[in-house]
């Protein structure tokens, strides 16, 4: 079993942060080894849970980072459904959460288990609580944004998303100050609310919000060929609506045409992708289009 599992991830690629070591480090040191353990493996069958849906779907697996603020994947690939998005995103968090009752319901059984599976259980419900917060890029603001897009454009999505993250912050640091006062020195809060302060401020340089898991084209399907779809559309056409029709199952071209339905320019999907940010229709970014198209 472990070996086929071996085989089937052997060319993704593990990076894990100084920081990371670090952390596992001072677990060691306070004699809270097990706890430390407990969160590391939880954390592993989390990220590997978005691997297996992710490799499930035909995306491509680059590369697992381990940090201090838990593990994130890079796949390759052009567009993916929002379907796949939010799939991908709840497969972590939905494993914590089997753990945690598994492991509860263990207790009723086989009571002896009690003692070697509590830092576990606590590990995965942190865990789960954690990635479920409406902050990008953990997996709860990743599928509120896919969720925004149903009734918002990306703009309004996002700012909705920025707005909740900041609220989500003040939360932590209330509640760390509070515990403060109590007399309680909780650092959770503290560094969970600083985290989700930088993740608003400074969202990744190389990623956007629409491109949740920064992925691409399944090189995979294109070695075998990949069905073609052209869309007859307007010029006044969104880029945010064009976006929506992009799909992973095929490579999309936008036929434009004029109210005489004559095509006058063919974009290709890559263009939607490459001006999503920086054009507001299709009639904006039709003079990019080379003419030998």
């Amino acid at each position: 079993m472990l070996k086929k599992i071996l085989k089937k991830y052997s060319s993704l690629k593990f990076k894990i942060s100084p920081l990371f070591i670090v952390y596992a480090l001072v677990f060691t040191f306070l004699r809270q080894t097990y706890e430390g353990l407990s969160y590391i493996i939880a954390l592993i069958i989390h990220e590997f849970a978005h691997a297996e849906e992710a490799k499930k779907r035909g995306y491509i697996l680059n590369s697992m980072n381990f940090t201090v603020f838990g593990a994130s994947l890079k796949m390759q690939a052009q567009t993916m459904k929002r379907e796949d998005e939010r799939a991908i995103a709840l497969a972590g968090p939905l494993v914590n959460l089997y753990l945690a009752i598994f492991c509860t319901a263990l207790w009723w059984t086989f009571p002896s288990t009690y003692f070697f599976t509590i830092d576990f259980v606590w590990a995965n419900v942190s865990l789960l609580l954690f990635n479920l917060l409406p902050v990008y890029p953990l997996d709860g603001g990743r599928i509120l944004y896919t969720v925004l897009l149903k009734k918002l454009n990306a703009k309004q999505a996002r700012k909705v998303l920025k707005i909740s993250g900041y609220i989500i912050s003040c939360i932590l640091f209330t509640l760390f100050i509070i515990a403060l006062i109590l007399g309680m020195f909780n650092p959770s809060f503290l560094v969970v609310g600083i985290f989700t302060t930088l993740s608003t401020l400074f969202p990744e340089n190389n990623s956007r919000y629409e491109r949740l898991y920064h992925v691409g084209y399944r090189s995979e399907k294109l070695n075998k060929g990949i069905e073609i779809k052209e869309i007859a559309v307007n010029p006044q056409m969104t880029i945010n609506n064009a976006y929506k029709m992009l799909s992973s199952d095929r490579f999309t071209c936008f036929v434009v045409v004029d109210k005489d339905l004559i095509p006058s320019c063919i974009i290709p999907e890559t263009y939607i992708e490459q001006y999503y940010d920086k054009a507001h229709t299709l009639s904006d970014i039709v003079h990019k289009i080379p003419k030998e198209r």
